[in-house]
């Protein structure tokens, strides 16, 4: 039996072939217990749908609130909606839409209806990112913006902020 220890990284290390091999096995067992105990349609039914872990998630996004926070999947694993006392509101599982936003896509380009997922959210949804980082970067204070004007109320300084400089003769 090999014994020792493995030190790898995510980013930078692989892991030990005998390591992966034991993980192998060990993963493929559990399976089978699992699947025993409950049946394989509970099994994928519980791999499936299953949250992601929220604070050690890679890829979450947070959206924080005054009475609370939402949870998102970047990759899949659905959303969540908590009250400011950690209770979670809503929830809706899911896992990502590609097959789905695929067959819309070509649907909408035989019949030109607009797509679920429409080119023109994008600039809508980079907006919130944008003005977190403006708002870090003059100070970490609360800002408020008019949609109609495209400007933050009262708050100048933030407003350098909302285009890029561009060097003559772009300008």
């Amino acid at each position: 039996m090999h014994r020792g220890i493995a030190t790898f990284t995510p980013d930078t290390g692989r892991c030990p072939p005998w390591l992966f091999e034991r993980m192998v096995k060990l993963g493929r067992e559990m399976v089978r217990v699992l699947v025993a105990e409950h049946g394989p349609d509970e099994f994928i039914r519980r791999i499936a749908d299953l949250f992601p872990d929220w604070p050690f998630c890679a890829t979450r996004i947070e959206v924080l609130g005054t009475n609370g926070f939402m949870y998102v999947g970047r990759h899949g694993g659905g959303w969540q909606i908590f009250a400011s006392d950690d209770k979670v509101i809503e929830s809706r599982y899911g896992r990502q839409g590609d097959k789905w936003h695929q067959d819309n896509f070509v649907q909408c380009i035989r019949t030109r209806e607009r797509p679920n997922a429409d080119v023109e959210q994008d600039p809508y949804s980079a907006l919130l990112c944008h003005m977190a980082n403006i708002s870090g970067l003059v100070g970490n204070r609360k800002l408020r913006f008019d949609p109609k004007t495209e400007t933050f109320i009262d708050a100048p300084e933030a407003h350098k902020h909302l285009k890029r400089t561009h060097r003559e003769p772009c300008g």
